[in-house]
């Protein structure tokens, strides 16, 4: 994580902590990623919380279009992901249905498990979207 990032996760914790004291969030949960995983042990010192990894919510597995330009990508492909949710975008690649299925069975079971309580959850913005 840069160190922009780390600035920014320290200004989010406080604003989280604020939330926090006025309405206890009960566990603080995160995906496997590594900026994501810091970002959200900077948020747990703040809020004096253990942060639990869900690895049910790891980001969309990309295959042999890990590290390559996101125009390049989708230009090979034909379009984002969604244009044939089906087929992976590239060799080795998660299909974006088989992702939207895990993530969505990851965030049900999470919901069903922490019945009742409030949750945080950093995550990736796909996470948000398919929630």
């Amino acid at each position: 994580m840069s160190d922009r990032g780390r600035w920014e996760s320290r200004q989010l914790a406080a604003r989280l902590a604020r939330m926090d004291a006025a309405s206890r969030f009960d566990v603080l949960l995160c995906t496997p990623r590594l900026r994501v995983l810091e970002s959200a042990q900077i948020i747990g010192v703040r809020l004096r919380k253990p942060v639990t990894v869900i690895n049910g919510l790891a980001g969309q597995e990309f295959g042999a279009a890990d590290g390559q330009s996101w125009e390049h990508v989708t230009g090979r492909f034909g379009g984002p992901p969604a244009h044939d949710p089906d087929r992976p975008i590239a060799e080795g690649a998660e299909p974006w249905n088989a992702y939207a299925d895990r993530v969505i069975a990851a965030l049900t079971d999470l919901l069903a498990r922490h019945a009742g309580h409030r949750i945080l959850l950093v995550g990736h913005g796909k996470t948000s979207g398919l929630a």
